[in-house]
């Protein structure tokens, strides 16, 4: 049979299976350091490119979440998984309650990490603009980013972080996805989400902002547990890698 998407990027042995969603900016290169700090003798860990990024910007689609979706359910299947457990970063983070809201029965866990909320945005007529604006303009991908970084990461790091994503994502996919992780909402099925669920957030990130949003997941996911990681922006997984494994192995192995 013809491979449909790309081999993932695995790693580890252990049984406690994760499978692994970037965001907007960037790709599975930015959980590098992440996956390296996980004990691979109790964790195996997968991550792939959504389409139009990396080694699938090749792969043609709409260019959204429910596909997002579909396609790392199938490479579940295809690494013959039945059950495991999702880190989903700022958009992968709504993939991965879409996933768990979809599929209760493959879906073990979830840990979101600085998660675009399950509702839509909301945004203003002038705000949507300006983040249509981004897939053009490299100035204005460097202020979202900034914002959601706040000092946690200097303009050098910011400039490099949108000039790798020019590099590994199609102009189309980039813009599509946005819109997508903009008005998609899942808010209707969150009440039957029965995985347990993580909620990280940035102490720093004034993009996906603690203060705002955690009263909104509180009301979405009663049992939900949500945590602060201090001097950390929208990437903890780059900003302090280490301390995040530490709190993604505490909530993995605890539900063991």
């Amino acid at each position: 049979m013809t491979r449909h998407y790309p081999e993932p990027f695995t790693a580890g042995q252990g049984v406690s299976h994760l499978l692994v969603i970037h965001g907007w900016f960037s790709d599975h290169r930015l959980f590098d350091d992440l996956v390296a700090e996980l004990d691979p003798g109790h964790f195996t860990t997968a991550r792939f490119d959504i389409r139009g990024y990396g080694r699938s910007r090749d792969i043609e689609g709409r260019f959204d979440l429910d596909e997002v979706a579909d396609d790392a359910m199938a490479i579940a299947d295809e690494l013959g998984w039945p059950r495991f457990s999702i880190v989903g970063h700022s958009m992968g983070g709504k993939v991965a309650q879409k996933l768990a809201i979809a599929h209760p029965g493959r879906v073990a866990s979830v840990a979101a990490v600085t998660p675009v909320p399950a509702t839509p945005l909301g945004l203003d007529d002038d705000t949507r603009a300006f983040f249509a604006r981004a897939a053009e303009e490299d100035e204005v991908a460097q202020a979202i980013v900034a914002q959601s970084v706040g000092s946690s990461r200097d303009a050098t790091w910011v400039a490099g972080l949108v000039r790798q994503t020019r590099q590994t994502a199609r102009h189309e996919a980039f813009a599509r996805y946005a819109n997508s992780f903009i008005d998609d909402d899942l808010s209707a099925g969150a009440d039957i989400l029965s995985a347990p669920l993580l909620i990280l957030f940035g102490a720093e990130d004034r993009g996906v902002d603690h203060a705002f949003l955690d009263p909104l997941y509180r009301a979405l996911y009663r049992d939900a547990r949500i945590e602060v990681i201090p001097e950390t922006g929208h990437y903890p997984m780059v900003d302090d890698p280490a301390a995040l494994a530490r709190r993604l192995a505490a909530f993995f192995e605890s539900l063991a």
